[in-house]
């Protein structure tokens, strides 16, 4: 059909799944109308910045990119790049662009013994 598809999994404990589910659906309509905060922005772009170096010391990571850049015929250090041209407005325009709180569902896994 062409039409793209995407999906956030948020996965947690809680006892009192109503008011995690109302805590949760707040959270999103929160980021939908105001962004994110930008000092939260600016930790997460660090801490993922952190990680894309790290794993790019890792012999299994270099071979997963030159593997994947082979058969996508995709830059190697595309994400690299990305990730330092990722903008606080980028994620906020995504955000607004994508989640939308009409098609939003939960799913509660529950194990046998509270059935």
């Amino acid at each position: 059909s062409g039409r793209e598809f995407s999906h956030v999994v948020i996965s947690s404990f809680v006892l009192d799944t109503e008011k995690y589910e109302n805590e949760l659906f707040d959270y999103i309509n929160n980021l939908i109308k105001n962004g994110v905060d930008k000092n939260r922005f600016e930790i997460m772009l660090k801490k993922k910045k952190g990680e894309v170096i790290y794993n790019s010391e890792r012999l299994t990571w270099i071979y997963r990119s030159i593997i994947e850049s082979v058969i996508q015929d995709i830059n190697v250090y595309e994400e690299i790049d990305a990730i330092n041209e990722l903008t606080k407005e980028d994620v906020d325009l995504f955000i607004k662009e994508n989640l939308n709180m009409d098609k939003a569902s939960i799913s509660r896994v529950l194990p046998k013994s509270s059935l």
